[in-house]
C-alpha cells in the first residue's frame, strides 16, 4: 500500500469509529423512550438504513474498478459484495414490510437489480455507475434524517441527526478521494472536476460542522482528538495542494493506481 493510500486510509478509519460511537449513543436515547415498540423500530430502521449505506460505498468501488479494468478486475470480489448488499436490504425489508417503507425497500432492489446487470456486461461506464450508486446513497441518507425527525424526544432525535451528520461526512470524503484521484491521474483539472472538488468538500464542510456544533461534548472531543492527528491532517494538506495548483497542475501527488481491497471497501 502506497504511502497516500493509508493516508486516505487513515483519513476515513476515525468516522467509522465515530459512527459506532453514535450508535451507543442511540442505544442509550432508546432507554429514555420508554421502551415504545414504535419508536424502537423507527431507530433501528435508521440503522438497517445506515448499513445498506455503506454496503452500497463499498459495492460503488468495486463496481467502479470491475469497469475500469472493462471486467478484468474485482469480478468475484463484487459478487460477494452484492450478496452482502442484498443481505442488509433484507434486513430492513423485514423490519418494515408492514410499514410505508417496505414498497421503497422493493423499488430499491429492483433498480438496483436492473442496474446490476449493465454493470456486469459493461453496458454502462464506470461515471455513470458512480452517479447511479452515489444518487440513491444520497436518498437514503436523507431516510435516515428523515427518521432523526420522527423522535419521540430530544436526546433520541439529537443522536440521529449526529448520526446521519457523520454519515454525510463519509460519503462525501469519499467523494473527495475519488475526484482527486482522478485528477492527480490526469495531472490537471479541467473546468468540471475543480467545480466538482470546491462543491463536494464544502458539503462535507458542512456536515462536519453541523456535527461539532450539536455533539455533546465527550463526543466532540473524541472527534477533535482522532482528527488531529498528522496523517489525517496530510489528507487536508492535499486538498490544499490540489486547490492551490489547480491552474498549473504538476500536483507532486502520485494517482492512486492499484488500490488493494480493503483499502477500496474502506474508502468508498
Amino acid at each position: 500500500m502506497t504511502i497516500r493510500s493509508k493516508i486516505w486510509l487513515l483519513s476515513i478509519v476515525p468516522i467509522l469509529a465515530l459512527l459506532y460511537f453514535i450508535s451507543v449513543e442511540i442505544g442509550e436515547a432508546i432507554k429514555t423512550e420508554n421502551g415504545l415498540k414504535e419508536v424502537y423500530d423507527r431507530i433501528l430502521e435508521a440503522e438497517k438504513f445506515s448499513d445498506i449505506i455503506h454496503e452500497l460505498q463499498k459495492e460503488r468501488g468495486l463496481s467502479s474498478g470491475f469497469l475500469t479494468s472493462k471486467g478484468k478486475k474485482f469480478r468475484d470480489d463484487l459478487l460477494v459484495q452484492r450478496a452482502e448488499t442484498d443481505r442488509k436490504i433484507k434486513d430492513l425489508y423485514f423490519l418494515v414490510r408492514e410499514t410505508g417503507s417496505g414498497s421503497k425497500v422493493m423499488s430499491l432492489r429492483s433498480e438496483l437489480d436492473l442496474k446490476r446487470n449493465r454493470i456486469s456486461s459493461l453496458g454502462i461506464n464506470a461515471l455513470e455507475a458512480q452517479e447511479y450508486y452515489t444518487g440513491t446513497i444520497a436518498a437514503l441518507i436523507n431516510e435516515v434524517s428523515k427518521i432523526a425527525l420522527m423522535a419521540k424526544t430530544s436526546e433520541t432525535k439529537n443522536a440521529l441527526m449526529l448520526h446521519s451528520y457523520l454519515l454525510y461526512a463519509k460519503e462525501f470524503l469519499g467523494q473527495i478521494r475519488a475526484t482527486l484521484n482522478a485528477v492527480f491521474a490526469a495531472g490537471q483539472f479541467d473546468g468540471f472536476s475543480i467545480r466538482k472538488l470546491a462543491s463536494i468538500k464544502g458539503s462535507y464542510d458542512t456536515n462536519t460542522e453541523r456535527f461539532l456544533q450539536d455533539a455533546p461534548p465527550d463526543i466532540k472531543r473524541f472527534y477533535t482528538d482522532r482528527f488531529q492527528s498528522s496523517n489525517v491532517q496530510a489528507t487536508m494538506d492535499m486538498i490544499d495542494i490540489a486547490f492551490a495548483k489547480f491552474k498549473t497542475g504538476s500536483f507532486g501527488i502520485d494517482p492512486v493506481c492499484g488500490l488493494n481491497q480493503q483499502l477500496l471497501r474502506l474508502t468508498h
